[in-house]
């Protein structure tokens, strides 16, 4: 989604965020392949519909957040609808809102769980950047809309 905003966003606030949100997160792709590498043999990460979810991170409810019940991430369906959205800005900060409360989420539960120090330092540094950006993404939501 942050990409489809890089080019479609009105506000250059939101440009600006989505050229932080597409760094950040290649970088921390980019370590936690390097740490799999390290700790398991392989950086290559299975399909997501074999990938095991979190213990404790399922959702109640139909669809909530960004979230199907049980807990997956619906983003496909995300960003097929904030690629045609209008007004396009409205709808990104309004999807990417719950898509970064999964991710404090499972950071949450990755502080409480992980046993590498370094995955509980990854996800304390996602917590308070992504809280900070949702802090932001509602300012403006309020301000705009």
């Amino acid at each position: 989604m942050a990409k489809i905003a890089a080019d479609r966003a009105e506000h250059p606030e939101i440009k600006a965020l989505a050229a932080e949100i597409i760094s950040a997160q290649e970088t921390e792709i980019a370590q936690m392949r390097e740490w799999r590498k390290d700790w398991f043999g392989s950086d290559q990460t299975p399909p997501m519909d074999s990938v095991p979810m979190l213990p404790g991170s399922e959702m109640e409810g139909d669809s909530m957040g960004g979230m199907e019940m049980g807990g997956t991430m619906d983003m496909t369906t995300d960003v097929e609808i904030v690629r045609s959205a209008q007004p396009f800005d409205k709808a990104f900060l309004e999807a990417m809102i719950p898509h970064h409360e999964s991710a404090i989420t499972a950071a949450k539960l990755a502080q409480q769980s992980a046993t590498q120090a370094e995955i509980k330092d990854l996800a304390a540094a996602i917590i308070g950047a992504q809280e900070a950006e949702i802090a932001q993404m509602r300012g403006w939501l309020a301000a705009w809309y």
